[in-house]
């Protein structure tokens, strides 16, 4: 399953190198199980670890699937509307700071922060984070689209 991959390559039980061709193989592949709403999280971080960011564009078609049928909370699973507001749910509040603007708190308070952007799939991102020491402002963008 794209579960057990996800899980090789977070712990470091394969090399990232092994991990990404795992991942390649299995996600999105018919007949084998896929990572479920609360796996996402996972999935997104290995992806990251991988240098398979590109590949999330597809993961987020459940959220896009969201948006698309006016759902005003995240959806627990990708087959129907049922919400209980479960955090997994929503992802993006988490993945767009901390992985596609790559800002990460190093030391408690954001006294001190890694800046990792990862464009993945994108073009472009333009954001800002609101931290205890301040705004952190960040617009980057593909070197060939500036």
């Amino acid at each position: 399953s794209t579960h057990c991959q996800v899980w090789a390559a977070l712990t470091d039980t394969v090399s990232e190198e092994q991990g990404r061709k795992n991942l390649e193989r299995t996600f999105g592949t018919e007949g084998i199980p896929q990572c479920s709403v609360s796996m996402s999280f996972y999935l997104l971080e290995a992806f990251r670890k991988t240098g398979m960011l590109e590949k999330a564009d597809q993961m987020w078609e459940p959220w896009r699937w969201m948006v698309n049928n006016n759902m005003t909370t995240c959806g627990d699973n990708f087959t129907d509307q049922r919400s209980v507001c479960h955090a997994w749910g929503a992802l993006a509040l988490y993945a767009l700071p901390a992985v596609y603007l790559g800002i990460r708190p190093v030391k408690p308070g954001f006294a001190e922060y890694e800046k990792k952007t990862d464009l993945g799939h994108l073009s472009w991102i333009r954001g800002e984070i609101v931290t205890p020491r301040g705004i952190l402002r960040i617009d980057e963008s593909r070197a060939d689209e500036k």
